[in-house]
C-alpha cells in the first residue's frame, strides 16, 4: 500500500475529521468506501489536499498529521 495512512477512529472536530491519507487514486478510493460503510450517517468526502486552500481546511483537524506529504484525504462530517 506504500503511501497510504490511515488515521482510522477521526477525532471529530468542529463536526468534522480526517479518516485517511494517500497519494494513490486506487487507495483513496478503497478507503472511502471503507468510510461509507463505517460512518453511515455522515457526509463522507475526498478532498484533493495538494490545493493550499483545500489543504488548510483540512489541516485544522489535526496539525500533527504530515498532510504535506499526501495528495488526498478522506473527510468525515457530521451533517
Amino acid at each position: 500500500m506504500g503511501s497510504f495512512k490511515s488515521v482510522f477512529g477521526p477525532v471529530i472536530t468542529n463536526n468534522a475529521g480526517v479518516f485517511c491519507l494517500s497519494n494513490s487514486k486506487e487507495e483513496i478510493d478503497s478507503c472511502y468506501q471503507l468510510a461509507k460503510r463505517l460512518y453511515n450517517g455522515f457526509e463522507i468526502q475526498i478532498v484533493d489536499i495538494s490545493d493550499p486552500l483545500e489543504r488548510f481546511d483540512v489541516i485544522q483537524f489535526d496539525p500533527d498529521i504530515p498532510f504535506y506529504t499526501f495528495r488526498y484525504a478522506v473527510i468525515i462530517r457530521a451533517e
